[in-house]
């Protein structure tokens, strides 16, 4: 049976991650401490925009998140979450 059939199809979105994360972050911005939320956003904007921020959604693989975090680690650039 298709996932039509199941009604769990989702269209296709041309949506990039640079556009879910930043609605995410600012959809955070009242639930988290500024700290947190700044440290977030940050994050974001340093660390995954830069290398990953242009890559729609549906395009995005485990090999591309594996292959940009082997990008930080061989160009000095651990993301502070790995000090």
């Amino acid at each position: 049976m298709s996932s039509v059939q199941h009604g769990t199809y989702v269209a296709p979105s041309r949506q990039t991650l640079t556009s879910f994360l930043e609605q995410w972050v600012e959809g955070t911005r009242t639930e988290l401490a500024l700290t947190a939320w700044t440290a977030y956003r940050d994050i974001i904007r340093r660390w995954i925009k830069p290398h990953l921020g242009g890559k729609r959604l549906v395009e995005l693989t485990p090999m591309d998140v594996k292959a940009w975090h082997g990008e930080l680690l061989d160009h000095g650039g651990a993301p502070p979450w790995r000090s």
